[in-house]
């Protein structure tokens, strides 16, 4: 993008993520929590991708920067739901299909979409 123009849409954006978890009886348990994120230009997210590196987990490690209702991960010390931290973070995105459903959930969000 040339430096005379800037876009004017947020750097940041919520990103709403919702799915299920299976209970040890094999019933699901929703879940929903919204990650707050830096948006990713097309150009840039399309180089990660072709570049045969791709890593989802990688770019949702840096591009995002907190989250609030999320029920999924606990404060051992606590038991309450840990707070925003690298750490917690990546024992979310360690959850099978986590990273997808968290990856999923921010393209969406941070792309453009047609009104009817």
């Amino acid at each position: 993008m040339s430096k005379r123009f800037t876009t004017v849409i947020s750097p940041t954006v919520l990103v709403t993520v919702r799915g299920a978890t299976k209970d040890g009886k094999g019933q699901p348990v929703p879940f929903k929590f919204t990650l707050t994120c830096s948006r990713l230009q097309a150009d840039d997210l399309k180089q990660r991708i072709s570049s045969g590196e791709f890593d989802m987990k990688d770019v949702l490690r840096e591009v995002t920067t907190d989250w609030s209702g999320q029920r999924l991960v606990n404060d051992e010390e606590t038991s309450q739901p840990a707070a925003f931290c690298p750490e917690a973070f990546d024992a979310l995105l360690n959850i099978p299909g986590m990273a997808l459903v968290c990856f999923n959930a921010f393209a969406k969000e941070t792309s453009a979409e047609a009104k009817n």
